[in-house]
């Protein structure tokens, strides 16, 4: 049996990817509404040190990355054509980007790679980019389909990066 749960009027399936990342989104909306409850997380003079190297709980994934935020105004995207003209003016993608979303998959595979002429824009060397949509609300309602193959294919793009044994090189973050 597939049990499902409504959330922000969407019905997603339980162990969906896109419920996954809803429910994380959904914490971190929940954290942010109430920032000054929670400063040893959001101020990074007064957080936690991480484990050193030497620590036997040091991974790879407590190493600090330096990241970079780009801003998406969600609000201009009604459509598929609206999408692609968003992204590829925002990110720079080469004349030759296909406007479907394996074209854009490609694209920011190689965000950290500015040989590969796929983008203007670029995450530091060893970092991540982090793409902070405005108005994600509205897109996710008025554009329901482009906002789930936005997130999963941002998710793929890490997955894709991950089975080759590259870092992940791209998060999303969303602003109402």
């Amino acid at each position: 049996m597939v049990r499902t749960r409504p959330l922000r009027g969407l019905t997603l399936h339980t162990g969906d990817l896109f419920w996954f990342i809803a429910c994380l989104q959904e914490v971190t909306d929940l954290l942010l509404a109430d920032i000054d409850r929670w400063p040893d997380i959001f101020d990074l003079e007064r957080a936690p040190e991480t484990p050193s190297s030497t620590s036997s709980c040091a991974t790879s994934a407590t190493r600090s990355r330096s990241s970079a935020i780009l801003r998406i105004d969600a609000g201009r995207i009604v459509d598929w054509d609206s999408f692609h003209d968003v992204f590829a003016e925002i990110l720079g993608f080469p004349d030759f980007y296909g406007r479907n979303m394996n074209a854009w998959i490609d694209c920011m595979t190689c965000l950290d790679d500015p040989e590969a002429g796929m983008t203007n824009v670029h995450a530091p060397p060893g970092g991540v980019m982090t793409l902070l949509l405005d108005d994600v609300s509205g897109f996710a309602t008025r554009c329901p389909a482009q906002y789930e193959a936005l997130v999963e294919c941002a998710a793929f793009v890490n997955w894709r990066r991950l089975e080759k044994g590259e870092p992940s090189v791209l998060t999303l973050a969303f602003n109402e």
